[in-house]
């Protein structure tokens, strides 16, 4: 007795091979086309590490904005130009050289995107051990003193004058000064003293 398959048994037969074949061509090429992106992609990356290399020895763009800020206000802004201009500087500057000079000035980069470096007084890093500043505490005038390691402390709750005029009523000179603890004492009298033409 032999068994002969049917029609229907056979085009079954036919129809999953079709199907097989066809999901094997789909996977071939989605591997093949997956295979190629993925080349072209990684191919690039070093061309765009190459052009990084030769723009930090060419030097920054002298359109570079550069924004300058003590806390969260913005102290100035400048263009790469005007501030080499500033600081008497000729030839041209890369962005390591840029970081170093700022930091040398008590800033640190806080953001650099499209062309724009933006660079945050770190105030603490500049003061001097054992002295006493006036500064601003919760917008108000304020006496702090730094420890042996230059790290800034109020002594007591009666060196913040919360009574007397605030920080925003001065002016930007002076508001900016305080804010980067620029005016330094050597002992508690005298930043009293100091502080007194403020309150006046």
């Amino acid at each position: 007795m032999s068994i002969i398959p049917s029609k229907e048994g056979l085009l079954m037969v036919n129809n999953k091979i079709k199907l097989f074949l066809s999901m094997s061509i789909a996977l071939a090429i989605i591997f093949s086309l997956t295979y190629i992106c993925m080349d072209n992609y990684y191919s690039k990356e070093p061309n765009i590490a190459t052009q990084n290399a030769v723009k930090e020895k060419e030097g920054l763009d002298d359109k570079t904005k550069i924004i300058l800020f003590a806390g969260d206000k913005k102290e100035q802004e400048y263009s790469l130009a005007d501030l080499k201009s500033k600081l008497n500087i000729t030839e041209n500057l890369t962005e390591s050289e840029l970081i170093k000079l700022l930091e040398k000035q008590g800033y640190v980069l806080d953001v650099n995107a499209n062309n724009e470096f933006m660079f945050k007084k770190d105030a603490t890093k500049t003061l001097e051990a054992n002295k006493y500043y006036i500064g601003d505490k919760d917008g108000y005038l304020a006496i702090y003193k730094t420890d042996k390691d230059g790290n800034l402390k109020i002594e007591n709750s009666a060196d913040v004058y919360s009574d007397f005029k605030t920080v925003d009523s001065l002016g930007q000179i002076d508001k900016e000064k305080i804010r980067n603890f620029e005016f330094m004492y050597n002992s508690k009298e005298e930043a009293e003293e100091g502080l007194s033409e403020f309150l006046s």
